[in-house]
């Protein structure tokens, strides 16, 4: 599926581990869509239920790399960087999703249109619940947390129409090659948890802005809270989410927004931690050792910051005006929750474009 006697103009990079029964679906979705330019990379980290066995025998048209240990998904997702042939866009794809047929093109067609994007965001749904969101693109707010718009709501109006957010998940995106080779890859620092907000933070200070593209869908098995490896009741990625969510704010917060937004960067991580504390002692434990763990080792991530803000185009009222972006998408959210859950008969849900205006 590549263009005639050239390299591909797509690449689809999955990292993979343990996918045996997660591949068959995905792959069978990419080789569906109506866009055909574009190559499958696969990297399995250490997978011991016979995906290597399953992928020579099933799809020997995906080129996959495959490795014994547990990699992460940012090493995964760099050791597919580095084999990329294509020649303007990367896709990111989790092993757990089913691609809508006009998935790729829909991306494709909307970084094609606006030559300013660097990254497209995917319209996320539950894969069991198809009118229950997973995502509706990234925002960022000025406490140092993430969050995905639009997670566990019902799909509605409001997620019909593409608007400007702070970042894309990895799970489903694509990303401008020539993006990627300016701002760097994945950081293999924060191994799991937080590297596309990371990635994305980079995007913005670079100058490089996301859309959410509402007719890219994506159906998502993993959406559904879990007790299980990737739970946020399992200590090890409360952890990490503690600590690679500093990380990104020592790497990236211009010095001036970090001087105004310490107190919310601290009280919220206070608040994260009590939360856990709450349900379970050893929970809330887990979100304080990854804070201390940031700070412990902040050299290496004062070097990169010290890269980065050299290279950043974005000013730091650029950065604020897009924590302002994101506070109003994240309103908006809250608004469409709070009338969802507890409307009044005949009530209407909020206003999207009230919300987005300035974006």
């Amino acid at each position: 599926m590549t263009s005639v006697g050239g390299a591909p103009l797509i690449s689809v990079i999955i990292p993979a581990h343990n996918g045996r029964e997660l591949l068959q679906s995905c792959l069978d979705s990419l080789f569906d869509q109506t866009e055909k330019d574009f190559e499958t990379i696969v990297i399995d980290n250490g997978s011991t239920d016979g995906t290597r066995e399953f992928l020579e025998s099933e799809f020997p048209q995906v080129r996959a790399s495959y490795y014994k240990e547990k990699l992460g998904f940012a090493r995964a997702a760099n050791i597919g960087l580095s084999q990329a042939r294509a020649t303007d866009y990367i896709a990111l794809l989790n092993q757990d999703t089913v691609a809508d047929p006009n998935w790729l093109a829909a991306l494709k067609s909307r970084l094609e249109a606006d030559p300013a994007l660097g990254t497209c965001a995917s319209k996320m749904m539950d894969y069991d619940y198809r009118n229950i969101l997973d995502g509706a693109g990234d925002v960022y707010l000025s406490n140092g947390f993430a969050y995905r718009l639009g997670w566990s709501l019902r799909d509605a109006p409001e997620f019909q129409a593409g608007y400007r957010v702070f970042g894309a998940c990895a799970g489903a995106a694509l990303y401008r090659k020539k993006m990627l080779d300016e701002i760097g890859w994945f950081d293999e620092d924060l191994m799991m948890y937080y590297e596309d907000v990371d990635l994305s933070f980079r995007a913005q200070i670079f100058g490089y802005p996301c859309e959410f593209v509402p007719e890219a869908l994506i159906y998502h098995k993993g959406s559904a809270p879990k007790e299980g490896e990737h739970s946020q009741n399992n200590p090890k990625i409360l952890y990490l989410l503690a600590r690679n969510s500093l990380f990104v704010v020592l790497k990236n917060f211009p010095l001036l927004a970090l001087i105004r937004n310490a107190h919310r960067i601290i009280l919220s991580r206070i608040l994260f931690a009590r939360v856990y504390y709450k349900q379970k002692p050893k929970l809330g434990l887990a979100c304080l050792k990854g804070n201390l763990s940031a700070f412990m080792n902040m050299g290496p991530m004062l070097l990169k910051r010290w890269a980065n803000q050299k290279k950043r185009k974005a000013g730091c009222q650029e950065i604020i005006k897009m924590f302002q972006a994101s506070e109003k998408l994240m309103t908006l959210h809250q608004k469409y929750e709070t009338w969802e859950r507890g409307k009044e008969e005949g009530s209407q849900p909020p206003d999207p474009q009230e919300q987005s205006s300035g974006q």
